[in-house]
Parts: structure tokens; C-alpha cells; sequence
């Protein structure tokens, strides 16, 4: 897929090129990625967008990004872009997708709608910090890791699931979401 279909108005022709992969973490980028530099609690993704056009990033898309040798997509909601390029890169998603939010008991609550849609005889899947579980059992997501443990890593962990999932998932299912305390911030939602 090509960049300008990723992004459609946001890559001029110069910019265009083939999209491989699409990531908001650095140590995953493998040349012909897209690489989101997004602002977090704790880091700002910013600060990686060298490493990242290192490891072979042919764009970065963020808020407020500086000169880089690669396409840059500077844009005011840098996680709503990267949802909406990520749903059009990886186009096998589950059917429905149920982000529970609060304070105490999202993982459990996500763990035990996984289990009755399972039993009720719907494929479903789920991720919290139990890990990722899928109708086979548990998922690694990539670097040995299979929780979200955040709300900045549940952004790079959906776009890894999707990417398991377009991989060995051809049915419409459903998948359940850690959805974090951060209740009032959609900017993951593609539509």
C-alpha cells in the first residue's frame, strides 16, 4: 500500500511510497514503515523518530514534528491519523470491538465477555493486562510481551493485534479492549 493511500491528502507525490508496516514503537520499525511520533505521559515519540528513520522509516507522523530526512505528516490529532492509516492497512478487523474503561476491574471484565461470547459460540479475543487471548489461547504481541499495560502501549498494541489478525483471522469476530482510565480520549477510534 502506498503512503498517500495511508494518508490520503497529507503526502505530496515526492513523499509517496510503499508502505510495509506501521508502528508508534521505534524498536519495531523495519525499513518501509510508517513510524507514529506520538506525545505520551511519560516519553514523547518525538524523541525516537531518529532511531526510527534509522532503522528504516520512510515516514513520521506526529504534532509539531521537526525537519527530518523522510516524509513527515504533521497533524493535529497524530493517534486519530494513525488509527484511521492503520484500519486502512490492516483491513481485516473484528466485526465488533468493546473497550471497557474505569478504574478498577477493565482486565477481568474484558476476560469474562471473552469467555461468555466464547461459550455463547462467538469467536472473540481480548487484551488487558492479563495479556492478549485470542480464540487459540494467548497472542504474543512482539517483544515478549502480550499485556497493554498503558494506555500509550494499548495504542501500539492494537496495531500489532490487527496485524496478527489480518494474518490468521479470515472470519468477522469479536475483540474486547483494556480500554484504560483515559475514558474520554478517542483519538484511537477511526471513525
Amino acid at each position: 500500500m502506498r503512503l498517500s493511500e495511508l494518508f490520503p491528502g497529507l503526502v505530496d507525490e515526492a513523499g509517496d511510497g510503499l508502505v510495509t508496516g506501521i508502528t508508534a514503537d521505534s524498536r519495531a520499525v523495519r525499513p518501509g514503515f510508517v513510524f507514529a511520533a506520538l506525545q505520551g505521559v511519560a516519553a514523547d515519540g518525538r524523541r525516537f523518530a531518529p532511531n526510527a528513520i534509522e532503522a528504516g522509516a520512510i515516514a513520521v507522523v506526529g504534532n509539531e514534528l521537526p525537519d527530518l530526512a523522510v516524509t513527515t505528516i504533521n497533524v493535529d490529532e497524530p493517534r486519530l491519523e494513525l488509527a484511521r492509516a492503520a484500519a486502512r492497512f490492516y483491513r481485516a478487523q473484528p466485526e465488533k470491538i468493546v473497550a471497557v474503561t474505569g478504574t478498577n476491574g477493565k482486565s477481568s471484565t474484558v476476560d469474562f465477555l471473552r469467555q461468555i461470547w466464547s461459550s455463547a459460540g462467538i469467536r472473540a479475543a481480548s487484551m488487558g493486562t492479563l495479556g492478549a487471548i485470542g480464540p487459540s489461547g494467548h497472542v504474543d504481541l512482539g517483544q515478549g510481551q502480550t499485556a497493554c499495560v498503558s494506555h500509550a502501549l494499548g495504542v501500539i498494541r492494537f496495531i500489532e493485534a490487527f496485524r496478527i489478525w489480518k494474518g490468521r483471522h479470515k472470519s468477522r469476530e469479536c475483540c474486547f479492549s483494556n480500554g484504560g482510565r483515559r475514558s474520554d480520549d478517542r483519538r484511537t477510534n477511526p471513525t
